[in-house]
């Protein structure tokens, strides 16, 4: 019996020991974990910071695109919210909108501001900034695909595109989106080659268009979030003003589709005609 009792004794001993030692190891890999996860975002907002710093200087290289690549991110953003997209390929996203015309570094400035119409020559100098911009990217480590967004954001659903001429479901869903908010962003702004057009005949236009130059679903999607982003851009636009004037503090969508602090959104789209540039 006490021999019994030794080893009832000893089995315990042994299990705590087990279960004490998996505690201390999993408390140890939390803490771990814990402490890379701070260090990720740390970087992703590192990395976030230069990505905004650089597509400001997008935006002041065309000059005829005031504000284009702020308001390409924030519908970009909530569309694919809308289509259930998240997490990576979301990040993904959000990072090529604000990249999306970095290949417009390498067009030069006459052809970009250039008032009248374009010449063959100058429109295939215009059509090869996705493909210069992808090259740029790829060489950056980003831990998810954007250069592929970049390359495709001017394809077309129905194979017309540039510049691989890709065709349906062969185009990144994210290039799709890309497509169709760019599109859409230079039908509603003011260019010096174009004048506006009501944004209710903007919609009708990418609406016919859908199923011919541009996916259908990101259509869709698009049309449905678009009452709920022109009133973001709206309040926007009101707490700039009151953040000049010191009152409140700016806020815009966040990568995951909600609301909360972040880089500012300035100016409502207004209604205008296609773009020269645009992949249609």
């Amino acid at each position: 019996m006490p021999q019994l009792t030794y080893w009832l004794i000893a089995s315990v001993l042994l299990v705590a020991t087990f279960w004490y030692r998996t505690y201390r190891a999993n408390r140890s890999l939390s803490v771990r974990l814990e402490e890379e996860r701070q260090r990720a975002q740390q970087v992703g907002e590192l990395h976030l910071a230069t990505i905004e710093a650089l597509a400001l200087a997008i935006d002041a290289k065309d000059h005829t695109t005031s504000n284009h690549v702020s308001r390409v991110e924030t519908y970009a953003t909530a569309v694919a919210s809308a289509m259930g997209i998240t997490g990576a390929d979301l990040y993904a996203l959000k990072t090529a909108a604000l990249l999306h015309d970095i290949g417009k570094l390498g067009v030069p400035e006459h052809i970009l501001a250039k008032p009248g119409p374009l010449t063959p020559e100058e429109f295939q100098k215009v059509r090869m900034h996705p493909q210069i911009g992808a090259n740029i990217i790829g060489s950056v480590q980003f831990p998810y695909p954007v250069a592929p967004l970049i390359l495709s954001h001017h394809e077309r659903w129905d194979g017309r595109g540039y510049p691989a001429g890709l065709k349906g479901d062969e185009i990144p869903v994210g290039a799709r989106i890309l497509c169709l908010v760019d599109y859409f962003d230079a039908l509603t702004s003011d260019r010096p080659y174009h004048k506006p057009m009501p944004i209710d005949s903007a919609i009708e236009l990418i609406q016919r268009e859908a199923g011919k130059a541009l996916d259908p679903a990101a259509v869709d999607a698009f049309v449905r979030v678009l009452p709920e982003i022109t009133a973001f851009i709206e309040r926007t636009v009101r707490q700039q003003a009151d953040q000049i004037a010191g009152r409140v503090p700016l806020e815009t969508i966040s990568a995951e589709g909600g609301v909360g602090p972040a880089a500012p959104m300035a100016g409502t789209p207004r209604a205008a005609a296609i773009a020269r540039a645009s992949a249609f």
